[in-house]
C-alpha cells in the first residue's frame, strides 16, 4: 500500500514536472552506491558486531528466565508459600532486567546507526545533489521506485566516484 501511494505520488510529480518544463531526469540506486562508500563497510561491521554483542546478551538473559520460569514451574505444587514468594519475587527481577535490556538493544541501535550510518547517508545526497548537477540532471528517482530499461541516465557510477574521491 504505502509503495503503490508513493508510486502514485511520484508519478503526479514527474508528469507535473514535465508539464511545465523540460525535465532532464537521472537515476541512481542510492543502495548501492551506500554500499560504496569508503567507511560504509567499516561502519556496517561496528554495526553488526553491536548488535551481534547485544542480542547474545539479551539470549543470555531470556536463557536464564525461561530456565528459572520452568524450574518454577515444574516445583510450583511442591514449593512453600516462602519459596514461591521467593521464585515469584526473581522471576519478576529478571523479567524486568529482560525488558530493561531489550529497551536498551533498541535505544542503542538506533543511536549507533544515526552515527555510523546517517553520515554516510548524508554524505551519499550531497553526491548524487553534485552528479546531477554536474550532469545537467533536475530530476533524480531512484531504481527502487521505478523498473529501469534504458541505464544511459544512471548516475550511479558517478556518484560513488564522488564518495571515493
Amino acid at each position: 500500500m504505502k509503495r503503490t501511494t508513493l508510486f502514485i505520488v511520484g508519478m503526479f510529480v514527474l508528469g507535473a514536472a514535465w508539464a511545465q518544463s523540460e525535465v532532464q531526469m537521472a537515476i541512481v540506486d542510492f543502495d548501492a552506491a551506500l554500499e560504496r562508500h569508503p567507511d560504509y563497510k567499516e561502519n556496517k561491521t561496528k554495526l553488526d558486531d553491536l548488535k551481534s554483542e547485544m542480542e547474545l546478551e539479551i539470549d543470555g538473559l531470556s536463557q536464564n528466565f525461561n530456565t528459572k520460569l520452568q524450574a518454577y514451574q515444574g516445583n510450583y505444587f511442591n514449593m512453600s508459600d516462602a519459596d514461591k514468594s521467593t521464585a515469584e519475587a526473581e522471576l519478576a527481577t529478571l523479567d524486568k532486567t529482560l525488558g530493561e535490556a531489550r529497551q536498551k538493544y533498541t535505544t542503542t541501535m538506533q543511536e549507533a546507526e544515526k552515527a555510523l550510518i546517517e553520515p554516510l547517508e548524508v554524505a551519499v545526497q550531497e553526491a548524487i545533489n553534485l552528479a546531477a548537477s554536474q550532469g545537467g540532471f533536475n530530476f533524480v528517482t531512484s531504481t527502487s521506485l521505478f523498473y529501469v530499461a534504458d541505464s544511459s541516465r544512471d548516475i550511479t557510477p558517478a556518484v560513488i566516484a564522488l564518495l571515493n574521491k
